[in-house]
């Protein structure tokens, strides 16, 4: 388990085909469906500065670049898939895409 603290600079963690993720996805042909959305998260000096809809969208965009990135080179086994965003707290609320 890890915490995240509002202090703390925003990061990415897969999950799952860690290694084809970074070398096909964030560092290989896959970059072509990246949107610049990761970037801008990991741009922000602390999470506290990143809204809901940002994060949203960049771990959306990730997932999507996933899934058009197996059309191009296959994974050892499933990546990509459907997409939910919620923010977990307190309260769970799940954001609209």
């Amino acid at each position: 388990m890890r915490q995240f603290d509002r202090d703390d600079r925003p990061d990415t963690l897969p999950f799952g085909e860690n290694e084809y993720f970074a070398r096909n996805v964030l560092n290989g042909v896959g970059r072509q469906f990246l949107d610049g959305s990761h970037d801008i998260v990991l741009g922000k000096p602390s999470i506290a500065e990143l809204s809901g809809d940002e994060a949203c969208k960049a771990a959306s965009n990730l997932i999507e670049a996933a899934t058009k990135t197996t059309l191009l080179i296959k994974p050892p086994s499933g990546i990509g898939g459907g997409i939910d965003c919620a923010l977990v707290g307190r309260e769970t609320r799940f954001l609209a895409r």
